[in-house]
């Protein structure tokens, strides 16, 4: 055999390798995946002590929206009725002067209370003002509990099936809970 039957048989066993490959590779399909750093925690911040039954305890419900621009926040906070009694104005926004100058956050949603469950929930945002929103760690509300028939110990906690927080980054799909 010459040497160019031998280049043209291979040249031929590369094509049929390649065609075929090369068109699979074209039909699939590609998918870019864009979005928000699921880095963004919501926590409540406990008491610096031990808490003594039949005093107040305030809890800080804090954001840290890590590397998002946080605009929208409706959190659950879950506890035990048995040992825990909300007081006061119950669960409280905490506001701060925003880069527009307003007031924020805004509530979307007023406190909602099951008492016989032990949930609570509120919904706030920075509605229109998108220069107004979350990008550092802020306290964006609290709640009060009595605990005079707390024994031993218990949790209070932010449900996160519930919760959702939204941000507003460029890469972010709409609603996508961060």
């Amino acid at each position: 055999m010459s040497g160019k039957k031998i280049l043209a048989i291979g040249f031929v066993l590369v094509l049929l390798v390649a065609i075929p490959l090369t068109v699979y590779l074209v039909q699939q399909q590609q998918k870019t995946k864009t979005g928000a750093v699921a880095a963004t925690t919501l926590t409540l911040t406990p008491p610096s002590s031990t808490v003594t039954a039949g005093t107040n305890v305030t809890l800080a419900v804090n954001l840290d929206p890590g590397t998002n621009q946080v605009s929208f926040v409706k959190f659950t906070i879950t506890y035990d009725p048995g040992k825990l009694k909300r007081t006061g104005d119950g669960l409280k926004v905490t506001t701060w002067t925003g880069a527009s100058g307003t007031t924020v956050p805004q509530v979307l949603q007023d406190p909602t209370y099951d008492d016989t469950n032990g949930k609570m929930s509120m919904t706030i945002s920075v509605q229109g003002s998108p220069q107004d929103v979350i990008s550092s760690k802020k306290q964006i509300a609290s709640i009060t509990f009595d605990t005079t028939q707390l024994t031993g110990e218990t949790t209070v906690s932010i449900d996160k099936a519930t919760s959702q927080v939204l941000s507003i980054n460029s890469s972010d799909q709409f609603n996508e809970n961060v």
